[in-house]
Order: structure tokens, then C-alpha cells, then sequence
């Protein structure tokens, strides 16, 4: 099986696509501290529905929802230490095993998009 994989910054501008095996097997390892977003890819997002259709039928999705809108399924797998950088977009409900961090309104961070959220630790 083939996946596609996205960047770790912000836009996830590149794509990379290779063997779901090659990926399991050389790529998912703990975040270096030096790497940046850009130069780091996870399969995240970008899935191919049909191909995923066993796994994505066994989910049992949360008894919440908005008015007028539909459910749209994802799912990924990464290393530790990487993960989606600082983003937005429209409402959504996630269920994760992850790690996140608050800080203070004072705390400076890098607006670079090629930051990787593991660097803002």
C-alpha cells in the first residue's frame, strides 16, 4: 500500500508518497531536536479512504456533532516529537494520544513555518 506523506510545517506544502511497509520500518523514530518541520514528513491526513476502509470501519465516532455538518474522518502516525505544528482551520473534534503544551501570553516563538513544533518545547 502506498501513503502519502505531508511536511511538518505549517501549509504541509511537500508530499511524499512511499510503501506504508518503508514507512512503519524506517521512518516512525523519536524527533532530533535539529530537524525542521519541513524536513520532516508523517503520514497524516491525505488518506485514502478506500484503502483504509476496515480500519476506519472499526471506529466508533463520539456522540458529538455540529448543526449542518458532516463528519470527515483522518488519522495519522508519526515518531515522538513530531506532530502538526501551529495551524487553523474550521471546527473539528479530535481524538489523540499526543503531547501539547500552553505557555504565557509573554512567551516569544519563532514564526518561521519550517519550525518544528518539537522546537517549541
Amino acid at each position: 500500500m502506498t501513503v502519502r506523506l505531508s511536511s511538518a510545517n505549517s501549509y504541509s506544502y511537500a508530499k511524499k508518497d512511499m510503501s506504508f511497509k518503508d514507512y512503519c520500518n524506517h521512518h516512525i523514530h523519536p524527533q532530533q531536536l535539529s530537524a525542521l518541520g519541513n524536513e520532516t514528513f508523517y503520514l497524516f491526513g491525505d488518506n485514502s479512504h478506500e484503502e483504509w476502509q476496515n480500519l476506519l470501519e472499526l471506529y466508533e465516532p463520539p456522540p458529538y456533532s455540529l448543526p449542518h455538518h458532516l463528519p470527515a474522518y483522518s488519522f495519522g502516525l508519526a515518531g515522538p516529537g513530531t506532530g502538526v505544528p501551529f495551524h487553523f482551520h474550521g471546527p473539528g473534534f479530535a481524538e489523540t494520544i499526543s503531547s501539547i503544551f500552553l505557555t504565557s501570553g509573554g512567551m516569544q516563538r519563532s514564526t518561521s513555518i519550517a519550525v518544528s513544533s518539537y522546537q517549541h518545547f
